[in-house]
């Protein structure tokens, strides 16, 4: 048999493949095998070692220092000493901006 084969209706032109699936990426297994690559932490990440949630909120807050979103949406002191820890955030005259480190992150 073939690898792909015509359907029963001659007209259709469509193709089906003699073994479905292969190739494919259907349900949770093969999801998994998709992101198989991903399942490990780049060591240049700063926030690694910190829940996803976390991170997540400090990549946004990383990005709004940068737009200068600062009056709409301001740094909460814990974020902004978290932040300055990690040699993302740099504060001069009350007003935080990044650093190289800080720009990788979100880049």
């Amino acid at each position: 048999m073939e690898a792909s084969e015509t359907t029963g209706n001659p007209t259709s032109g469509t193709k089906r493949e003699s073994n479905p699936g292969a190739g494919n990426v259907i349900g949770t297994f093969g999801t998994a095998r998709a992101y198989a690559g991903m399942d490990h932490h780049d060591n240049d990440d700063p926030f690694a070692d910190l829940a996803l949630d976390t991170a997540i909120h400090l990549r946004w807050t990383l990005r709004d220092i940068k737009a200068h979103r600062l009056t709409l949406s301001p740094v909460a002191d814990d974020d902004l000493s978290l932040l300055a820890e990690r040699g993302l955030v740099e504060v001069s005259d009350g007003v935080p901006t990044l650093t190289e480190a800080g720009l990788a992150a979100i880049n």
